[in-house]
């Protein structure tokens, strides 16, 4: 696994499987607030602001949040406004940050794999 250390940039209590981002500052990270964000991994851990929180980059396999519409598995899943993961339309510039392992619905903590490209 390829788990990095990051600074959270906010309070990312109980944003565990959540999508992250870039907050700006160097080596810090805050949850995914718009849908085409670019996002550097899942969280792994959370912790609160300015604390050391673990981060899943591309090809880690860890726990995502789904957010509205579900999933199935298979499918490519993007950071909604929040950071929770939905599946992509296929449609637009969608940043992808992730693969369904697993059926998923809005709420649920499924098994994805970080995958990280523009479709």
């Amino acid at each position: 696994m390829a788990i990095k250390s990051f600074i959270a940039g906010a309070d990312l209590t109980g944003k565990n499987g959540y999508a992250v981002k870039a907050s700006g500052v160097s080596k810090t990270v805050i949850v995914a607030a718009n849908t085409n964000d670019e996002c550097v991994g899942i969280l792994f851990n959370d912790n609160t602001s300015g604390k050391q929180v673990s981060v899943a980059l591309e090809g880690d396999y860890v726990f995502g949040k789904i957010g509205a519409g579900g999933c199935s598995f298979g499918d490519d899943l993007y950071a909604a406004a929040g950071g929770t993961l939905i599946k992509a339309s296929g449609t637009g510039d969608e940043c992808v940050i992730a693969k369904a392992m697993a059926d998923g619905n809005s709420g649920d903590l499924i098994k994805v794999v970080v995958n990280s490209f523009v479709k």
